[in-house]
C-alpha cells in the first residue's frame, strides 16, 4: 500500500498544481493526418480509382495560369483623373463619369497604363443609352484607386436594369460568336484532353486561341436526363484555349489546358475562333456603392413588372468581365454610400465574370445587395468563365453569395473564401457547370448545393453540376432552414466529390440520388466529414499549384493594424488570490472571476495614457473589451482607480494598486464570446491632468466560470478607451429592411422592424399610423403592438430610429392589413425546435417550420409548435375549428402525427428542445398525410372548443412517425405573406 502511495503522490501533487493554476490551454498531441484516396503522395494529373473517380488539376485557376503574379508596376501611361486635364471632383458632388472615362480611354488608346483615382468620392451613373457607368474595352488598362477605405465610386443611378458600373468587355465577340469556319474533331475528345485530332489544321497556327466545344443535341440531354427539360438552344460546354503545338502530320492541336469534360462527335466536337479578347485589364484598390432605389416591389417576380424597384435593379452588376483573359480585380469592396437609408452598398449583382478566362478576383467584399428578387438577381460573386480564381474574398447577405452558372464556367476555383447569411445556398445554379472546386470555404448560415433543379426562369435548371469538388470545407451553421446542419449538398450529375467537412456543422447530404424522378447516380464521393481540420493537404489548389509550378497561391498582405479613435491600453495584468505573490503580467489573456473564497479570486486591472483627453471637449469615452470564451452571463464590476503608480510587471494579489479614492463606474454583463463596452466619460472628466486612466474589473459573487477577456498582448481585439466625438450620425436600417405584420387578426396586428443601427447606439423607436404618430419605444424594443382596428383593412405604417443626439433614420413604412372577418385565425406563435447537440437552439428567426423524425439521432429531429390567441373570436364555443397548413416542398410520403397542448407558457423566440412542453400535456388531435406541396387540413374542434372554455389559447405541436426515419416536411410559418397556418372557426348558428 505505501509503494502504490508513493508512486501516487507525484501524480496528486500535479493534479492539484493543474487545479490551483490559472486558467491555461492545455495541448493535446496532435492527431495524425490522412488523405484522400483520390489524392496520394503519389498523385498526378490522370490518376483515377478503378470505379473512374478522379480529382482535376485545378492547378492552372487565375491570372497567368497561377505562373506569375499580378503585376504590381504597371508600364505605360499613368494618369490622374483629378489632374488637368480631367479634373474629376474627388468630392461627390460634381459627376465625374465623363472625366474618368476619358481617362480609360486615353489610356487604353496609348497602349495601356494605370487610371489613378486619388482619395474621394467619385459620383458617377451611366450616360446615356450605355449599359455601363465606366467602361474598359482595352487591354493593359488598370483602374487603380488609393485603397477600399478612401477611394470610393458612387453610383448615383437608381435606374440600373441590365447595366453595369464597371464594365470590361472588348468591343466586340463572344465565345459563343465563331469569326471562322468551325473545325470538327475526328474522334471524341475525352475529359482531361490537351492534345486531339482535327479534320484539318489548315488554318491553325500555334498561338492561335480557339474555343474548344460540343452542342447541346438531342444525344447530349438523353445522356444527362435532361430530355423535356433542356433544348438545342442551350449553349453547350466551351474551352477557352491557347494552341501550343500543331502535328499537321497527324493532324493534331496541343493546347494550353486540359479539356474539363468529355466532347462527342455526336455532339459536334470542334474548335473555332472567336474575336479578340482583352487582357492585362485590373481593377484595384477602390470601394463601389450605388444609391438605394426606393420604390417598392422586391420580390419574387417583381423583377419583371415595370414601375418596381426590383425591376429598375434586375440583373445591374458592380462589375462585369466578359472575354477578358489574364484579368484581375482585387481589393475591392461594396460599401453604403451615405444616402442610403439602409445598409444596402449595391443594386443587385456583385463581381461576375462571363466567358473569361485566368481572371482572378481576391481581397475584395461584396455585400448587402437591395434585390435579392429571381431571375438573377443578388449574387455577390458569379463565375460563368473558365480557369478564374476567387481568393480570399468575402460575401454576405447575398441571394446566393456564390455562384456557378452555365456549361462555360470549368476549372475555376474558390479559394480560402467566407461566406455569411445569405438567403439561399452558394451553389452551381444551373446547366451542368464542371470540373470547378471550392478549396477552404468557411460558411456562416450557409450551405453549398449542387443538385438537379426542376426549376428556371426560363429553361428548367436541370443538372447543375458535375465532377466538381468541395475540399476541406469549413462550416459554423448550415443555410436555415432543413440544412442547417448541412455544410455540403452534392447531388451532382455523375460523380462529385465532398472531401474534408469541419467545423460545428460538418455534415454533408449525397442522397436521395434521384429528385423530382431524375436520377444523378451514381451517390456523389464523400469522405473525412468532420475530420476536415487533419486533411493533408489542407489545401488541393495550393498543392496542385505547387507541383505543376512550384509557386505558393499569392497571400493579400496583412492589413495594418487599425486603432479606433481613443486610447489604446498600455498596462495590463491581473492578479490571482490563489497565487498571490505571482505576476502575471504577460498573459495574454485578463483572467476574471468571482468566489466567496479568496484562493480561488481573480481580478484584472488596466491602464492607458489619457493626457490628451480634453474634458470641456464634449466628447464621450467608453472602455471596450473583448471577452475571449462564452460563458454563462455574468456581471462584472469596473472600478476607475486614483492610484495609477502600478506596473503590469510588478502588479500581485498582495501588492495590488492603493483602492483609496476608487470610484465605481458601472457593471457590464458578460455572456457569449465579442465586444462588451462601458461608458467611462465621467470618470475620465474627473482626473487631473497627465493622470492615467486605471480600472479594475472584478466578479463581487461567486461566477460559475472564468470570464478571460483579451490583453494587451493579444494579437487581435486589444483592449481600449475608444473616444468618440460629437454624435453627429443618423441611424441606418438593415440591409433590405421591412415592415411585418405578426398576430394577424380582425381587429389588431403587431407591428415588426428590424433593429436599426447607430455608432452610438439606438435610443429608441418612434410608430406612425396613417402619418399620426402613435407612441415612442426603447431602443431595445422592435414590435408594437396596435388594436382598435377594422377586419380587412390596409393601414399605412411606419417607424423611424433616433439616436440620443436627435438624429433620426429614414422612415422604414409598409402596409399592413388586418385579417379578413371570415373565420380564419392566423397562427400568432410558431417554431420548431430539434434535439442532441442542438437542443439549446432556438429557431424562432427561421422562416419555416420543420417537422421530422429520427429515432437513432435526436439531432436529426424537429418538432413544429403553433400557437393561436383566440382572444378575437367573441363565441364561447366554435361550430367547427379547422386546421390548416402549407407544405413547402414535395417529400416522400409521411403520417404527420398532430397534438394539443395544454402547455402555453411558451414563446417562438425561446422555446428550445430542452425547454419545450412536457410530453404529459399532450393530447392527441388527429393524423397529416402527407406528401405533395399545397395546403393539408384537419377538424381540431374538440381541441379547440376545449381552450375556448379555459384560456382561449390553442397550441399545437407536429411531430414525425415514432420509432422511424422520416423525411423532411418543410411547412410554411406565419412569417410567410400567403401560406401562413392558420384556424378556420365557424361560430354556431353561422350559414
Amino acid at each position: 500500500m505505501m509503494n502504490w502511495m508513493r508512486r501516487m503522490l507525484p501524480l496528486l501533487i500535479v493534479a492539484l498544481l493543474l487545479l490551483a493554476a490559472p486558467p491555461a490551454q492545455l495541448r493535446a498531441d496532435p492527431a495524425p493526418t490522412w488523405r484522400s484516396a483520390l489524392y496520394p503522395d503519389d498523385w498526378t494529373p490522370g490518376y483515377s480509382d478503378a470505379e473512374g473517380r478522379f480529382l482535376h488539376d485545378f492547378s492552372y485557376a487565375g491570372y497567368a495560369k497561377g505562373e506569375r503574379s499580378i503585376p504590381d508596376v504597371v508600364y505605360g501611361l499613368h494618369v490622374d483623373v483629378t489632374a488637368a486635364p480631367y479634373a474629376a471632383d474627388a468630392g461627390g458632388t460634381a459627376d465625374a463619369t465623363a472625366a474618368i472615362q476619358q481617362a480609360i480611354d486615353d489610356v487604353g488608346l496609348a497602349g495601356g497604363g494605370v487610371v489613378y483615382l486619388p482619395p474621394g468620392t467619385y459620383r458617377i451613373k451611366p450616360q446615356g443609352a450605355n449599359p455601363y457607368a465606366l467602361a474598359i474595352p482595352y487591354s493593359n488598362v488598370v483602374l487603380r484607386g488609393a485603397g477600399p477605405e478612401q477611394t470610393f465610386l458612387y453610383n448615383d443611378d437608381t435606374y440600373m436594369r441590365q447595366k453595369s458600373i464597371i464594365l470590361i468587355k472588348p468591343p466586340e465577340g463572344d465565345w459563343y460568336e465563331p469569326v471562322t469556319d468551325a473545325v470538327y474533331a475526328t474522334s471524341d475528345i475525352p475529359s482531361d484532353s490537351t492534345t486531339f485530332a482535327l479534320e484539318s489544321v489548315d488554318d491553325l497556327q500555334t498561338g492561335d486561341w480557339i474555343v474548344v466545344a460540343g452542342s447541346v443535341t438531342e444525344g447530349f440531354m438523353a445522356d444527362h436526363g435532361m430530355v423535356g427539360y433542356w433544348n438545342t438552344s442551350l449553349r453547350g460546354p466551351a474551352f477557352y484555349r491557347q494552341i501550343a503545338a500543331i502535328d499537321e502530320t497527324e493532324r493534331t492541336v496541343t493546347i494550353d489546358i486540359p479539356t474539363r469534360y468529355p466532347l462527342l462527335a455526336r455532339d459536334d466536337a470542334r474548335v473555332y475562333k472567336v474575336a479578340p479578347h482583352i487582357a492585362e485589364v485590373g481593377v484595384e484598390d477602390l470601394s463601389i456603392g450605388n444609391r438605394e432605389n426606393t420604390k417598392t416591389g422586391w420580390t419574387g417576380t417583381d423583377y419583371n413588372t415595370a414601375g418596381t424597384g426590383a425591376y429598375d435593379a434586375h440583373s445591374s452588376n458592380a462589375v462585369l468581365l466578359v472575354h477578358a483573359v489574364d484579368s484581375w480585380v482585387r481589393r475591392v469592396h461594396s460599401y453604403r454610400p451615405e444616402v442610403n437609408d439602409a445598409d444596402h452598398h449595391l443594386l443587385s449583382n456583385g463581381i461576375k465574370s462571363l466567358r473569361t478566362r485566368g481572371v482572378t478576383v481576391i481581397d475584395c467584399v461584396m455585400s448587402s445587395p437591395q434585390s435579392i428578387a429571381g431571375g438573377g438577381n443578388g449574387y455577390m460573386f458569379t463565375s460563368g468563365g473558365n480557369e478564374g480564381l476567387i481568393q480570399d474574398s468575402r460575401a454576405s447577405y447575398g441571394r446566393h453569395n456564390f455562384s456557378f452558372q452555365h456549361m462555360a464556367a470549368s476549372g475555376n476555383v474558390l479559394y480560402r473564401n467566407t461566406s455569411t447569411d445569405p438567403l439561399h445556398v452558394s451553389d452551381f445554379h444551373n446547366f451542368l457547370s464542371m470540373g470547378n472546386l471550392f478549396d477552404n470555404t468557411t460558411l456562416h448560415n450557409d450551405t453549398i448545393e449542387s443538385v438537379f433543379r426542376n426549376y428556371g426562369s426560363v429553361l428548367v435548371h436541370g443538372q447543375t453540376g458535375t465532377q466538381n469538388t468541395f475540399w476541406n470545407t469549413q462550416s459554423y451553421g448550415g443555410l436555415p432552414g432543413y440544412l442547417q446542419q448541412t455544410a455540403v449538398d452534392s447531388r451532382q450529375y455523375g460523380y462529385g466529390y465532398i472531401i474534408g467537412t469541419s467545423g460545428t456543422t460538418p455534415g454533408v447530404k449525397t442522397t436521395p440520388t434521384q429528385m423530382s424522378g431524375v436520377e444523378t447516380a451514381p451517390e456523389d464521393w464523400a469522405e473525412g466529414v468532420g475530420l476536415g481540420e487533419t486533411l493533408s493537404p489542407q489545401s488541393l489548389y495550393a498543392d496542385q499549384l505547387a507541383r505543376r509550378t512550384g509557386r505558393t497561391p499569392t497571400n493579400p498582405p496583412a492589413p495594418e493594424p487599425q486603432m479606433p479613435t481613443g486610447y489604446p491600453i498600455t498596462q495590463d495584468a491581473y492578479t490571482y488570490g490563489g497565487a498571490p505573490d505571482t505576476n502575471y503580467g504577460t498573459a495574454v489573456n485578463l483572467a476574471v472571476k468571482g468566489d466567496t473564497n479568496p484562493a480561488y479570486v481573480r481580478r484584472a486591472y488596466l491602464k492607458a495614457d489619457v493626457a490628451e483627453w480634453d474634458s470641456s471637449g464634449g466628447d464621450e469615452a467608453e472602455l471596450r473589451v473583448y471577452s475571449a470564451t462564452p460563458v454563462d452571463p455574468v456581471d462584472v464590476r469596473v472600478w476607475g482607480l486614483a492610484d495609477d503608480a502600478w506596473s503590469e510587471s510588478a502588479i500581485t494579489w498582495n501588492d495590488p494598486p492603493d483602492p483609496a479614492g476608487r470610484v465605481l463606474i458601472g457593471d457590464v454583463t458578460i455572456a457569449g464570446a465579442g465586444w462588451y463596452s462601458l461608458d467611462v466619460t465621467s470618470y475620465l472628466n474627473g482626473l487631473d491632468p497627465q493622470q492615467a486612466a486605471a480600472f479594475m474589473l472584478e466578479i463581487p459573487a461567486k461566477s460559475p466560470a472564468y470570464v478571460r477577456l483579451h490583453a494587451r498582448e493579444q494579437a487581435t481585439e486589444q483592449p481600449y478607451i475608444a473616444r468618440l466625438a460629437d454624435d453627429s450620425v443618423r441611424p441606418i436600417w438593415p440591409v433590405r429592411p421591412a415592415l411585418a405584420g405578426s398576430q394577424t387578426m380582425q381587429s389588431r396586428l403587431t407591428v415588426n422592424w428590424p433593429a436599426a443601427v447607430d455608432d452610438r447606439g439606438v435610443a429608441g423607436y418612434e410608430i406612425y399610423r396613417d402619418g399620426v404618430l402613435l407612441d415612442t419605444v426603447d431602443g431595445d424594443t422592435h414590435a408594437y403592438p396596435v388594436s382598435g382596428l377594422s377586419p380587412a383593412t390596409a393601414y399605412a405604417f411606419a417607424v423611424q430610429a433616433f439616436d440620443a443626439a436627435g438624429h433620426r433614420s429614414g422612415a422604414l413604412a409598409g402596409e399592413l392589413s388586418t385579417a379578413p372577418d371570415d373565420g380564419r385565425y392566423m397562427m400568432t406563435d410558431n417554431t420548431y425546435v430539434t434535439g442532441g447537440q442542438h437542443a439549446d437552439t432556438n429557431y424562432g428567426q427561421a422562416a419555416g417550420l420543420v417537422v421530422k423524425s429520427d429515432h437513432n439521432n435526436k439531432s436529426y429531429e424537429r418538432r413544429a409548435y403553433l400557437q393561436l390567441d383566440m382572444a378575437d373570436y367573441e363565441a364561447a364555443s366554435a361550430a367547427s375549428a379547422t386546421l390548416y397548413v402549407y407544405k413547402n416542398t414535395a417529400s416522400d410520403p409521411v403520417t404527420v402525427s398532430v397534438y394539443g397542448v395544454a402547455d402555453n407558457a411558451w414563446q417562438g423566440q425561446t422555446l428550445t428542445w430542452n425547454t419545450q412542453p412536457s410530453a404529459a400535456l399532450r393530447v392527441t388531435v388527429g393524423e397529416l398525410e402527407m406528401e405533395d406541396p399545397g395546403w393539408y387540413s384537419l377538424d381540431v374542434s374538440a381541441f379547440v372548443n376545449e381552450r375556448l372554455g379555459l384560456d382561449r389559447i390553442a397550441s399545437f405541436v407536429l411531430l414525425g412517425p415514432e420509432q422511424t426515419v422520416s423525411p423532411f416536411v418543410s411547412l410554411a410559418s406565419n412569417r410567410h405573406a400567403e401560406h401562413y397556418p392558420y384556424v378556420r372557426i365557424e361560430a354556431p348558428g353561422a350559414s
